[in-house]
């Protein structure tokens, strides 16, 4: 045993030794203490999870962040408040308003501590004071010690009890009533120290519990104003082993989760009057990561959440008592930004939000948890060889063959991948696509790869046969491109090749006939491209190519064709044929890549067609597979198909709706024998019971987030209840309204669709796919009603509307006076202004055509010079934006110049929703675009035009069913001091050319 554990000892000690000899002592600590965590992470990682990184300065007009992220509540509205130190952030999915304190009705100090919220105010806890937001009228009320209220300014904590407001201090507590905002003083405040530094206010029950810097725990119970404390005792095993406690959550009454800077996370047993330690130096059974615990935080799922200051965001299974975490790493995009990921909250839908010292938001959406998805593998998540699946085969035990763009994997649907194959790992695959996988009777697995041909594994010895490259050329499969793989079940194995056609392989004498293309009296088939082969419910194989379609005649050993007939309906509706599926009613089911799918019925012998006119979201179909209730999956490059039997329903579902991707690769689907539908795609591998699919989530109330009138910056106290009126009829030279609005719901936002109109002025409803406002202007004088309501992502239209009502007054010569002052002379002031206003309106309409661009309705080079002339008058500095169409003459040569038209169109109104108010946008010639911004920031001006080229980049434009891609290149000038506009557009044309010489779709700055 000595030598064993001197063993032991000199394996831990001697990396310990080397680092202290090579890199010195206190980089060798470091490393060591790194080297404990990736351990424990190891160990402890959760389950995969993707987390959204969203950055509130990319909302703001000035780039500006609330810098290390402090609090987070969300309100009754469903908007999501954010404290940080450097001010206070609503955000609704679109949208950020920015509250600081050298602002208007704003928050006391810019350092947020703490937020709490009830039916009608936001607390906020600053560390000069408190601020009272009212949800109704949108004002801030502030408090400080300035008005006795408060022992001290900076307020660590908040929260609320009844009419009670409790506020930690660094120098005691307070206690407020919420309305009137007097101090009260209970009988239990006597008991307090006098000066007491509060970390952390937390209220149960009855029972009010504070977590202090120096004295540890204590409990005041409201109803008797009895004080208990619980302090740090050596000598007490059971009692609290830190004095400072940050962060207090129970899910029950009786259990209280502890964050203590220093002291870890620990456990309060109320009960038993017991802590248990949660701590890197803990005992075997209790371990943690670390001892610097920043929050604690229990969500509706019965996980207790623990921000720490260094080492990520971990979380505890209430009723195993595991320990799971998430941390950084740069090679996983979708991981935690930071590792100090200091609080985590928990919103109306469930999804959690973690906040890091970065001041980035971490947004986890858990909707679609029950959908498990295998991407690339990384440090923490056993997945797979490549993003890209290509095919989908059943092992043993439970585990399954999957094929990728990077190799094969044997797949454990709950861990990820056991074993992996590339070409790269020794004599094993010889090449890393794999496209095909079959088993055969022998328990053999036969694999088609793209570049290394047909291989046959033995999972039983790991040894590997090539037929590309066997030794008997007789039985060699020399064509090293494999489309297709199936066993008859008669002792044969076919073969579907690139270019070579079909080849059956008889499995027991390895004896191998090839039928090649349209050798028709020589027993050939139809198509030297092969991409699937099946068997039908008879046995029968069928045999699918670019040239249509084959099945075999086993009497004379060779096949029947079927090809597309131009001149009848009831055949197949293309020759290019990519898959095939034999449901189980008998009928026939092949994909094509150019016309949807066509099913065929041997009992009737008749077609049916589906395509893009019947639901399909693309014509090309990739992969069509039948599941246990009959419906059958088509994946395409727009999205995976749920299609009834008969035709009746067809839904499409994408990364929306909680799939990996949404560009579906051939033969990547399956259907296991649970019933759960395997969908892969070019951005990973989807497993899902059919039902989750369907319970799609409704729309919440849309709200009203914000209002503009005569383009005036949005009020921030624009937060009306449904069906009121504004306070007061609006003055008739305000009749330009703009309302923003939100469902603040927060998982793909980008993809809500609102409804709106406006009743006296609208005659219908308008649809908005991009964006979340609408504009009115010139209203008339009169009465009005705005209405609203949305969709979510993966959701349905709302049941209810949003309507707020509003008058404009009528101008002073409107007014019933002034119309008794007119009436001896009506007749003849109508006339009057009768003519001047048609006279009027003839030269607007003049003057508004002879500066607009016909095509895309935005201002031409004319008025744009306008403006250029205007601004250089002023002297102003602005900047200017060069938007150049990529490749834009290419999609006039290959669709069309009216496909041109419609994409310059939707370019226009792309761009259009991207710019602020005060910038103009405007078609400089052909494809190229200019955009005029008021800002010398350059930060600012790159900003907008990433936005823009982003947008683009994300769209998919759709012109007589053909998609379209299109990217943008663009380069921004900011004006220098006494530059004229030649000079200015010179230095931006520049900036685009480097932008086109660098590969395009981006945004270069001079």
């Amino acid at each position: 045993m000595d030598r064993y554990m001197y063993g032991v000892g000199i394996a831990v000690l001697r990396p310990l030794l080397l680092m202290l000899i090579c890199i010195g002592p206190h980089q060798a600590v470091a490393l060591a203490t790194q080297a404990a965590l990736d351990t424990a992470i190891e160990q402890h990682m959760a389950p995969y999870a993707e987390f959204k990184h969203i950055q509130i300065s990319n909302y703001t007009s000035d780039q500006t962040n609330i810098g290390s992220i402090t609090a987070m509540v969300q309100d009754t509205k469903g908007f999501l408040w954010v404290g940080g130190e450097n001010g206070l952030a609503r955000y609704d999915g679109h949208n950020v308003l920015l509250y600081r304190a050298d602002n208007h009705n704003s928050i006391a100090g810019n350092y947020v501590q703490s937020l709490a919220v009830d039916e009608r105010y936001v607390w906020v806890a600053t560390v000069t004071g408190i601020s009272r937001f009212d949800l109704n009228s949108g004002v801030f009320t502030n408090i400080s010690s300035a008005t006795n209220t408060l022992p001290s300014n900076d307020v660590t904590s908040i929260t609320r009890y009844k009419n009670w407001i409790f506020a930690g201090t660094t120098e005691g507590l307070s206690v407020l009533d919420a309305d009137t905002l007097k101090q009260q003083t209970p009988a239990f405040i006597r008991k307090l120290p006098a000066l007491i530094h509060i970390r952390y206010v937390y209220v149960y029950g009855d029972e009010l519990w504070l977590g202090t810097s120096h004295l540890g725990l204590i409990r005041v119970n409201l109803l008797t104003d009895e004080v208990s404390y619980y302090s740090p005792d050596p000598k007490d095993p059971k009692a609290i082993a830190h004095q400072d406690v940050r962060g207090i959550y129970s899910p029950d009454g009786v259990h209280y989760w502890l964050a203590s800077l220093g002291g870890g996370l620990i456990l309060f047993d109320s009960i038993q009057k017991k802590f248990t330690q949660y701590a890197a130096h803990a005992s075997a059974d209790k371990p943690f990561v670390t001892n610097d615990v920043w929050g604690v935080f229990g969500d509706s799922k019965g996980y207790i959440w623990v921000g720490t200051d260094s080492a990520g965001l971990w979380r505890v299974n209430l009723k195993t008592q595991k320990i799971e975490g998430y941390i950084h790493d740069s090679s996983v995009p979708a991981s935690i930004d930071s590792n100090k990921a200091r609080l985590a909250f928990e919103d109306k839908d469930h999804n959690i939000w973690v906040g890091s010292f970065s001041g980035t938001l971490n947004y986890y959406y858990r909707g679609f948890d029950q959908i498990k998805h295998f991407r690339k593998r990384n440090r923490f998540h056993k997945g797979l060889n490549d993003n890209a699946i290509l095919s989908i085969h059943p092992a043993q035990n439970g585990l399954y063959w999957v094929g990728t763009e990077g190799g094969l994997d044997l797949l454990d649907p709950h861990q990820g991948s056991v074993t992996s194959f590339s070409a790269d790992t020794g004599a094993t695959l010889k090449a890393n696509p794999v496209l095909a996988l079959e088993t055969d009777s022998q328990g053999y697995l036969w694999v088609g790869t793209w570049g290394g041909g047909v291989q046959r594994y033995n999972p039983k010895n790991g040894q590997w046969l090539s037929l590309m490259n066997h030794p008997d050329p007789t039985k060699r499969i020399s064509n090293a491109y494999i489309w297709a793989l199936k066993d008859d079940g008669k002792g044969n194995l076919w073969v579907g090749t690139q270019k070579r056609g079909l080849f059956k392989l008889h499995l027991a004498t390895g004896n191998i006939k090839h039928y090649p293309f349209n050798a028709m009296d020589a027993g050939g088939i139809v198509g030297e491209f092969v991409r699937d082969i099946t068997l039908d419910k008879h046995g029968n194989v069928w045999v699918a190519s670019l040239h249509g379609l084959s099945r075999y005649r086993p009497e004379s050993d060779d096949f029947d064709i079927t090809t597309h007939d131009p001149n009848n309906t009831n055949s197949l509706s293309s020759n290019q044929l990519i898959a095939i599926t034999a449901h189980s009613n008998g009928d026939m089911w092949f994909a094509s890549r150019s016309s949807g799918i066509s099913v065929y019925s041997p009992s009737t012998k008749t077609y049916r067609h589906l395509s893009v006119k019947e639901g399909l979201p693309s014509p090309a179909v990739s992969c069509i597979v039948e599941d246990t209730l009959g419906d059958v999956w088509a994946g395409t490059p727009s999205g995976l198909v749920r299609i009834s039997a008969d035709f009746s329903q067809v839904h499409v579902y994408r990364q929306a709706n909680g799939l990996a991707g949404s560009n579906y690769n051939r033969n990547a689907c399956y259907v296991d024998p649970q019933g759960q539908v395997w969908a892969g795609s070019k951005e990973g591998l989807s497993i899902f019971e059919p039902v989750i699919l369907e319970q799609t989530q409704k729309a919440s109330h849309t709200v009203l987030s914000g209002l503009r009138i005569n383009y005036s910056q949005a009020q921030a106290n624009t937060y009306w209840q449904t069906q009121t009126q504004l306070p007061q009829a609006l003055h008739y030279q305000q009749n330009s309204v703009s309302f923003e609005f939100s469902l603040n719901q927060f998982h793909l936002p980008q993809f809500n669709e609102y409804r709106y109109r406006l009743q006296g002025f609208d005659t219908a409803w308008q649809n908005i796919n991009r964006g979340n406002s609408a504009i009115y202007t010139n209203l008339d004088p009169g009465q009005y009603t705005f209405e609203v309501k949305g969709k979510s992502a993966n959701g349905q239209w709302g049941d209810t509307t949003t309507a707020i009502r509003f008058s404009i007054n009528p101008p002073p010569w409107r007014q019933w006076w002034a119309y008794l002052l007119y009436a001896s002379f009506i007749t003849v002031a109508f006339a009057a202004y009768r003519n001047y206003m048609a006279v009027r309106a003839r030269s607007l309409v003049y003057q508004q055509l002879s500066q607009q661009d016909q095509l895309t309705e935005l201002p031409n080079r004319l008025a744009l010079n306008h403006r250029i002339d205007d601004w250089l008058k002023a002297g102003k500095s602005f900047s200017v934006i060069i938007i150049d169409l990529d490749f834009f003459k290419k999609i006039n040569d290959t669709y069309g110049h009216e496909a041109g038209d419609v994409i310059l169109k939707a370019f226009a109104k792309i761009a259009q929703s991207e710019i602020r108010d005060c910038d103009l946008l405007g078609r400089w010639g052909g494809e190229e675009f200019l955009v005029l911004c008021d800002s010398s920031n350059l930060g600012t001006v790159k900003n907008i035009a990433e936005r823009i080229q982003k947008n683009v980049a994300m769209q998919s434009f759709l012109y007589y069913h053909q998609t379209i891609e299109l990217t943008i290149s663009a380069g921004c000038a900011v004006r220098e001091l006494e530059e004229n506009f030649t000079e200015l557009f010179h230095r931006a044309d520049q900036a685009l050319y480097f932008a086109k010489e660098g590969g395009r779709n981006c945004v270069m700055a001079a």
